[in-house]
């Protein structure tokens, strides 16, 4: 079960962003897609990493917040 987030913390949270690039993803995101918002809108400490193999699996367009590892191929 997915924790709901409100689009006024996700407000709250993109006031300590300094990334102008990230807040208008954010900010046309709430709308449209408010999963994807929220993890754009916590803090980068907690961004996933994930390694190439991984999305190396996964069909069609993919979002990575966080770090790229180099373990695999695409």
């Amino acid at each position: 079960m997915e924790i709901k987030i409100s689009k006024t913390k996700i407000e709250k949270r993109m006031q300590t962003k300094m990334d102008n690039e990230l807040l208008k993803t954010i900010i046309k995101l709430k709308k449209t897609n408010p999963v994807v918002a929220k993890e754009l809108a916590r803090p980068k400490r907690r961004w996933p990493a994930v390694n190439l193999k991984d999305i190396d699996m996964v069909r069609g367009d993919v979002l990575i917040a966080g770090k790229v590892l180099s373990a695999g191929d695409l």
